[in-house]
């Protein structure tokens, strides 16, 4: 136990004061990879990946791999729990407050940090797709899983760009040349190269989920598959006001018949949960988002924000499953506890989970009552409220009934990659509200930071990338 604590420490300590350079030694030890040495598993480095199955196969587990190793849900968890209303901080650092103050300026890290991550996410769904393409050797099912995965990501990656930026380059190419020099996009190309990319990737990954061969077939949830396709789908019509293609996608997943919700919630983030329809597979470890949120001393870092905890109700079964707390002294601390196992040494119990069926039944609750279907979009609500112990909504009207919606995402998504910070978007009151969360952390809100300044040094490396956003 000393031992996991020590490195969960040193983990903690280390992340947050070096994470310029820890993003950039990241990138610099990829180029050395791709020049120096021969082609090792999970990298992808050369167009010899693509002569066979098994190496184009490792190459395309790469892409999963890379999610877990540049801690995108633990950063995107962290960065937009401490922008917006979960997270407390206790780190002191500059780059830390202004982020917490809702006062990122365009040179601080937090403004690069997500861009670079996703970008290099992005570029390594684009090599995988190039070389896919121009391989002949490949089984003909492979190619077509590896594509679609990778369409996939590439579509994943810039919808997150998308919700944290606004109008963002579309990195389609493994150019160089062409990628330093790369327009934003505005709003509506992002979005139709998003469900482009989505619908493409829809029809090309297997109807079953497939293991790590790629072909066969696995009840295992860590590959992308046709209804994993169909539930970002629905997340991303909702996103964007599509409430009937919200509602076509999120029912023909609940409709699969493959995933179930119950008030079992503990075991929600297991490995290959019924509740899972798609996780990060973490070996041979166990989640970082464990590892950094789950508390055994008094925080230095971050805690969930108590405000948020109190807006519970008492009976609300997610308090007693999903928030951990901490007394030490007189002072009562609370923490994320969706993921349990913070051991850097045992087998890992839990993968990321990515997309899971309580959130389509609340995605199609939203749709149904934004398109004024209220007792259909009640019996979706009532269905995650009920199996967590809580009555049924009283809302009656579609102004109560959409707000009711929108605090039970809050209730059942926090602590997981960006989900809160969607629902806040989407949320009528979201100006209002983070006025009054910015001014108690010491900020001041304005509509402008709805989205995050582009990293200056991106538009030193770019200048078509200006102007800036509005207001920074």
């Amino acid at each position: 136990m000393r031992i996991d604590i020590t490195l969960r420490k040193l983990l903690s300590k280390h992340k947050h004061t070096c994470l310029t350079l820890t993003l950039l030694s990241i990138s610099l030890i990829s180029c050395e990879k791709l020049v120096n040495v021969p082609p090792p598993n999970n990298e992808l480095v050369t167009e010899s990946m693509f002569a066979s199955n098994s190496t184009a196969n490792s190459a395309a587990l790469g892409l999963y791999q890379k999610v877990s190793d540049l801690n995108i849900s633990y950063d995107l968890t962290r960065i937009l729990g401490l922008y917006s209303d979960e997270l407390l901080l206790y780190n002191q650092s500059t780059n830390d407050i202004d982020l917490y103050r809702n006062d990122l300026q365009p040179d601080n890290p937090y403004a690069y940090s997500m861009w670079n991550s996703l970008y290099q996410m992005s570029y390594h769904a684009n090599s995988l797709i190039n070389g896919i393409k121009n391989s002949e050797s490949l089984n003909a099912n492979l190619k077509n899983q590896i594509i679609g995965e990778s369409l996939f990501f590439r579509g994943l990656c810039h919808f997150w760009l998308f919700s944290l930026y606004g109008e963002i380059p579309l990195q389609i190419s493994t150019d160089y040349t062409v990628n330093a020099k790369l327009n934003r996009s505005d709003s509506s190309s992002v979005i139709s190269n998003i469900i482009q990319d989505l619908l493409e990737s829809e029809k090309l990954v297997n109807e079953s989920y497939v293991g790590k061969d790629g072909l066969t077939t696995t009840n295992e949830k860590g590959r992308v598959n046709k209804i994993v396709v169909k539930s970002l789908l629905s997340k991303v019509y909702l996103q964007i006001g599509n409430y009937e293609k919200a509602v076509e996608y999120s029912t023909q997943v609940i409709n699969s018949g493959l995933f179930s919700t119950t008030s079992e919630l503990t075991t929600f983030f297991l490995k290959n949960s019924n509740e899972a329809i798609f996780q990060i597979t973490i070996e041979p470890n166990n989640t970082t988002d464990a590892i950094n949120f789950v508390l055994t001393t008094t925080p230095t870092d971050v805690s969930l924000d108590t405000s948020f905890v109190k807006t519970f109700s008492p009976e609300d079964q997610r308090v007693q499953s999903w928030v951990g707390s901490l007394d030490v002294d007189d002072n009562r601390y609370y923490f994320p506890y969706k993921y349990k196992n913070a051991s850097v040494t045992d087998p890992s119990t839990e993968y990321l989970t990515l997309l899971r069926i309580s959130e389509q039944y609340l995605i199609r609750a939203e749709a149904l009552a934004k398109n004024n279907k209220l007792e259909d979009a009640k019996i979706d609500l009532n269905k995650i409220r009920n199996r967590s112990g809580l009555p049924n909504t009283a809302a009656v009207t579609q102004e109560t009934l959409v707000d009711s919606i929108y605090q039970e995402v809050k209730w059942e998504t926090f602590g997981e990659w960006m989900n809160g910070w969607l629902a806040l978007k989407r949320y009528s009151k979201f100006d209002a509200h983070m006025s009054e969360i910015s001014a108690m952390k010491g900020g001041q809100w304005q509509p402008y930071k709805r989205v995050f300044p582009v990293p200056q040094r991106e538009i030193d490396a770019n200048r078509n990338l200006l102007p800036q956003n509005k207001e920074y």
